[in-house]
């Protein structure tokens, strides 16, 4: 592994700075290296500093293409939430999941305990709305399902007072099927 970024050296509020700097875009490298002159604190080379832009110009491309696509499965979640889409934003975060641990070594700075418990955390949390997803679809379908036995007894209590043709074995027969007992 090489060694670590003079970047990451840097106190939290500089490494703050800078990111705050390059989140609003318009400086040069050397704006920002005057800025932290200014500041009086070490200032990093223009290599380190232009590969650190371009590692959070990539995440900031990465949130925002992120943040596009929630856009639109928000839009079709208003439709459906427990439907195809519902499960299939549940797959990415897995997805996301996974491609954060796999990266987690591969970076330049180690990886750090808060990272390992905040991932730990949302998988956690995955888990949950996971099957509270599937328990709300269980509710719906136990729910339709009375309604509809519900309805049939009504239909059923009609046929069976109402003068039909039918006699009581074919009257039991299609309470068989529907599944309404007697």
């Amino acid at each position: 592994m090489g060694r670590q970024s003079t970047m990451t050296r840097l106190p939290r509020e500089i490494q703050d700075e800078i990111s705050r700097m390059i989140r609003e875009g318009g400086y040069t490298l050397d704006e920002i290296r005057a800025h932290l002159a200014t500041l009086g604190t070490a200032t990093p080379s223009r290599s380190a500093l232009g590969r650190y832009r371009k590692s959070m110009d990539d995440r900031l491309a990465l949130a925002r293409e992120a943040r596009e696509v929630a856009a639109v499965w928000v839009e079709k979640l208003g439709s459906d939430p427990q439907g195809d889409v519902g499960r299939l934003l549940v797959e990415m975060l897995r997805t996301v999941a996974f491609q954060s641990v796999s990266a987690m070594g591969e970076g330049e700075a180690a990886v750090k305990p808060s990272d390992v418990g905040t991932l730990a955390r949302a998988l956690r949390d995955l888990a949950t709305a996971d099957k509270s997803a599937v328990d709300q679809e269980i509710a719906i379908r136990k729910k339709l399902t009375a309604e509809i036995t519900a309805e049939n007894r009504q239909k059923l209590a009609v046929l069976a007072t109402g003068g039909s043709n039918l006699d009581s074995g074919t009257l039991d027969e299609v309470r068989r099927v529907l599944g309404v007992a007697p």
